[in-house]
């Protein structure tokens, strides 16, 4: 997925919401994002991408359906 290694699971679920609140928060530039983390546009992308679909997943699994 990245080019980062990660000691375990918490540090990365970290740093995507890092790059998810940099980018949708923070409102910076993908380019802005990667210089902040050190990292290529693609992997701050796929990051945020893992974050939105990792925290949509848990929210659908603790909220009911509404019809």
């Amino acid at each position: 997925m990245t080019t980062m290694e990660f000691a375990d699971h918490e540090n990365l679920h970290q740093l995507q919401a890092l790059a998810y609140r940099l980018r949708h928060h923070d409102g910076l530039s993908w380019a802005a994002v990667a210089g902040e983390l050190d990292e290529p546009v693609p992997v701050v992308q796929d990051l945020v991408a893992d974050y939105i679909t990792r925290t949509d997943a848990a929210a659908d699994a603790t909220q009911p359906a509404l019809f």
